[in-house]
Order: structure tokens, then C-alpha cells, then sequence
């Protein structure tokens, strides 16, 4: 089947691997975002996606939009399919009847659960039982298309966006080649519109956590936004990262403020668990600025928190 490959994250960069190198199914083009600039440096780096189609000599292009300019002038070759996942920028209805068939996205959610731009996130935050993925014919309205297959997981207590991100990557492997294997085979099903909810994009705002909350609602705004921006408060004047954690079965007696820190355990097996609203969590990875992420017994000499008993019952700030 002719077809082309539109994306730009890690994401998408792994599907497209797994096409061309386990399953010789190559694209005859790729679309990607143009490269970025990073680092203290300020040098331009090439989206994940432009690298793996570059080491497999596949034509690359990265329009800043896909537009009537960009589209007069493609040398598109009549593809049967476009696959689209992870791409991040709008593609018009003009783009959209390009192939013959249809394009198809990739989508991190069991649609309609979650649309727009952060599936993974919101499912953890909102306590969901389960995640998954979802294959859907592209439509112009967001991430509403017909279903043509989907896969899903139990979504565990205590899993974390880094946790679940690899699982979708290879569900989404596994139901892409099961859907190329016989595209004639899948009928498509219209979205219930009414039971959709919008992921919202995560913004630097929503990250702080308020220790005001109960602890199950903490611990998921924890494990939900640990991949890209991390949940993180305030010690002293430092800034910690908290990347994963877990509600216990303390309840505290309203004895401590929320946000008091408690060290428990043996001096080899130390417990860091922070009082909230109600209940208890026990923090399981967490990252100072400039270090990297770490077990709380790790932390000894390499953090604000050496001798760490001195903060037993300090409170965190909430500016």
C-alpha cells in the first residue's frame, strides 16, 4: 500500500521505525514540524521523526503549516493511506482528501474519553480504570472521527505518564500493522460526541501541587505530569520536582498541616510521605533542580534534603 507518514515526537518517530524495520511497510514521504532550537546553545535540532526517516532516505518535509502554498507545490504521489500521529499542527480538509482511502490517526485515548492534546495526562488525573489507543479516520473536527479499532489496558494505582507512555507506544505498533495487514476488514463506528472530554493542554500553572487536597487526588496530579513538566512544590526557597507517588493508609488526625513532611522507616529503608488535606502520600521519585530523578534514599548528600530528619514537620511552602 502507498502511503505517507506525517509526525514529529519520540512517539511517532518509534511507530515509524517499527513500520519500516519490523514490518517493510515504508512511507513514500514524510511531513514533520520544522527543526527547533534547544539548548543553551541555540542550536536547531530535527524532530524525532525527521531523523528516522533521514537514516532510511524517505523525503522529509517541514512546513510551518500545511497550507494552499505548501499543498500546490507537494509532490504528494497519490497515496492510498496517510497516517498521522503525534504530528502537532492543524491538517486542513484540502490535505485531508489527498489520499485515496483516508488518513488515519493515532490517537493515545479510548475516544471519545479524552480529545485534544493530553490523553495520557487527564486519564491518570481523573482516576480513570483504564487507558488505551485509538485508530480513527481523520475528520476536521478534533480528534472526532469514526472509530475503526481500539486497544485498551487497566490503568494501575500508582502509574505514572513515564509508566504508561512505552505500553501505548507498543499498542499502538501492534494495532496500526494489525489494521495494515487488511484494511477492508475493519468497519468504522460513529463517537458518542456526548460522552467526550476535552484534554486540555498542560500549562506551568497547573503543575504546583496544593497540599490541600485529599491525597488520591494529589498522587494522580503527581504520576500524571511527570513526563514533561512535573508536579513540584517548594522547600525552603528550592523548587523540587515530585514524579511519582502513592496515597497511604495514614489519615494523620488533622495532628500536622497539609504539606508537612514525615520520614519513616529504618535509616536503609526511609519512607518520604507528605501530609495533604486528607490523607497521606509516600513520594516514590523525585527530582532537585540541575540533578536527576531519584528514590528519596537516594537523596542522602546529594540534595537540600542531607540529614534530612531536620525537615521532619516543616511545611512546604505554597507561594
Amino acid at each position: 500500500m502507498n502511503f505517507g507518514f506525517v509526525g514529529t515526537t519520540e512517539f511517532a518517530a518509534s511507530i515509524l521505525q517499527d513500520l519500516i524495520e519490523n514490518n517493510n511497510r515504508r512511507p513514500q514521504w514524510v511531513i514533520t514540524k520544522p527543526d527547533s532550537i534547544a539548548g543553551r546553545g541555540k542550536r536547531l535540532v530535527p524532530p524525532p521523526v525527521k531523523k528516522v526517516a533521514e537514516e532510511h532516505l524517505i523525503k522529509v518535509y517541514q512546513p510551518s503549516k500545511i497550507d494552499t502554498t505548501f499543498l500546490d507545490s507537494f509532490p504528494h504521489h497519490n497515496p492510498q493511506l496517510i497516517i498521522v500521529v503525534a504530528y502537532g499542527l492543524i491538517l486542513p480538509k484540502k490535505f485531508l482528501q489527498l489520499p485515496s482511502r483516508c488518513c488515519v490517526n493515532i490517537h493515545t485515548s479510548l475516544l471519545p474519553r479524552w480529545r485534544g492534546a493530553s490523553p495520557i495526562e487527564r486519564a491518570i488525573q481523573a482516576g480513570d480504570a483504564e487507558i488505551g489507543i485509538s485508530l480513527i479516520e481523520i475528520t476536521e473536527a478534533l480528534d472526532a472521527g469514526p472509530i475503526i479499532m481500539q486497544k485498551r489496558s487497566d490503568l494501575l494505582m500508582g502509574e505514572t505518564a513515564e509508566d504508561v507512555t512505552p505500553k501505548l507506544n507498543q499498542m499502538s505498533k501492534d494495532l496500526l500493522n494489525e489494521y495494515l495487514s487488511d484494511p477492508d476488514a475493519w468497519s468504522v463506528a460513529a463517537q458518542k460526541d456526548a460522552e467526550a472530554n476535552y484534554a486540555d493542554k498542560i500549562t506551568k500553572e497547573e503543575v504546583q501541587i496544593d497540599w490541600t487536597q485529599d491525597a488520591a487526588t494529589i498522587a494522580r496530579h503527581i504520576n500524571a505530569f511527570n513526563l514533561h513538566l512535573g508536579a513540584y512544590s517548594w522547600l525552603g526557597e528550592t523548587r523540587i520536582k515530585l514524579l511519582k507517588a502513592l496515597p497511604t493508609a495514614e489519615h494523620n488526625g488533622n495532628k500536622l498541616p497539609a504539606g508537612s513532611i514525615k520520614l519513616c522507616g529504618s535509616p536503609l529503608a526511609t519512607q518520604l510521605k507528605v501530609v495533604c488535606g486528607k490523607g497521606e502520600i509516600e513520594i516514590l521519585k523525585l527530582q532537585f533542580p540541575g540533578g536527576a530523578k531519584m528514590h528519596p534514599k537516594q537523596v542522602q548528600g546529594k540534595s537540600p534534603l542531607d540529614g534530612a530528619k531536620q525537615f521532619v514537620n516543616k511545611v512546604l511552602s505554597q507561594s
